[in-house]
């Protein structure tokens, strides 16, 4: 091994472990309601980012028509909008009572996402974040349409067409997620009012 490979490595574990302690420390003590300082989230996201992984790409087509995502609408609303919110983009007091704080799925940071790797995240959860995995509990297909109306969330058009629609179907209401989704009365409702929003 070189000198300039030995001293790049020492300094590379030298960094990390500082950048380590620095961000154990400023969680000791802290509350999940308190916002944290610009520098964590900024190191947490650009880590978070590195670790995702890509999911392998679907081993059938998985359309995105708008009955697809109607359909991905419905399972987003039952197993994730009690987080995300249902406009995804976690604005309630629920949302902004976890450290870190539930992602907005709108924001410009999520949709940079690839698909594959918004699909990785569903199906594995994220650690430490809240961010549960799927993984056994949504089959693939419906993965993959939860992941394409994620994407029209970021669209206000279109999420706005889709809700109109979910709206007269009934399924615009965040479900407490259980196993059975197409069975709501034995689920915990959080239905808004006709028009009303919780911004």
């Amino acid at each position: 091994m070189s000198k300039q490979f030995i001293i790049g490595l020492i300094a590379g574990v030298v960094i990390c472990g500082v950048v380590g302690g620095l961000i154990g420390l400023s969680m000791v003590g802290k509350k999940a309601t308190v916002e944290p300082p610009d520098w964590e989230t900024y190191l947490i996201t650009k880590l978070k980012n590195l670790e995702i992984p890509e999911s392998p790409a679907p081993t059938i087509p998985i359309g995105t028509t708008d009955e697809d995502l109607l359909q991905g609408g419905e399972h987003y609303n039952h197993h994730c909008a009690v987080c995300h919110d249902l406009e995804g983009d976690a604005d309630s007091a629920f949302a902004k009572g976890f450290y870190p704080p539930v992602s907005d799925l709108t924001s410009e940071n999520v949709q940079r996402y690839s698909d594959q790797q918004l699909k990785w995240i569903v199906d594995n959860g994220i650690r430490y974040t809240g961010m549960p995995g799927w993984n056994g509990i949504i089959d693939d297909v419906t993965q993959w349409k939860i992941v394409h109306y994620m994407r029209a969330l970021a669209n206000p058009e279109k999420a706005g067409q889709l809700e109109a629609i979910l709206k007269e179907r009934g399924l615009w209401k965040a479900l407490a997620p259980v196993d059975e989704h197409h069975e709501p009365e034995e689920a915990a409702e959080h239905e808004h009012p006709e028009g009303e929003h919780h911004h």
